[in-house]
């Protein structure tokens, strides 16, 4: 294979493993809601408040996407968001070890933002692949998300097992 065609194999695999990233980081936190809750001390409404934040931040994300990816490219808003998507999660983490409600939520937020900047680049940059590659791949992509969401599933389940604390001790 040449020399491009090698770059686009591994701008395939790159894009297969962001999908993964987006849906490991999905699930690990929707597997450690509860624990969040708990330690949080947090009320059924001030759940849904955080799930809201996050929610928002998406959506705002979604929107705002199309422009960013226009101006930027795919690649380098994609070389962005997740960095940021890891840091705010951490962050949002950080605000919950603490047990301060306040300090979780505001990071939620601009992990839905990353979160939702980062769908739209992630797909962009697959059907730009798909299209360098001449032949149906965004399946495999979505494939790829989904066993993102089963790592993260199951890397929280795990982590609840062995009484990990996600927060507060």
């Amino acid at each position: 294979m040449d020399a491009a065609g090698g770059s686009v194999l591994a701008w395939r695999t790159a894009v297969a493993a962001i999908f993964a990233l987006s849906g490991l980081t999905f699930a690990s936190y929707l597997g450690r809601l509860p624990q969040v809750r708990d330690d949080l001390g947090a009320t059924t409404l001030q759940v849904s408040l955080l799930t809201f934040g996050l929610a928002v931040g998406s959506v705002v994300g979604l929107v705002g996407s199309g422009a960013l990816a226009a101006r930027f490219g795919s690649r380098r808003v994609l070389a962005v968001t997740l960095p940021a998507l890891g840091v705010t999660m951490i962050a949002a983490a950080a605000g919950a070890q603490v047990g301060n409600y306040a300090l979780t939520l505001i990071p939620l937020v601009f992990v839905g933002l990353s979160h939702g900047i980062t769908d739209v680049c992630m797909n962009l940059s697959g059907a730009e692949n798909e299209r360098a590659l001449g032949r149906t791949v965004m399946p495999a992509f979505h494939a790829a998300f989904s066993m993102g969401t089963v790592a993260g599933a199951l890397t929280a389940a795990a982590a609840q097992a062995a009484h990990v604390p996600c927060c507060r001790t």
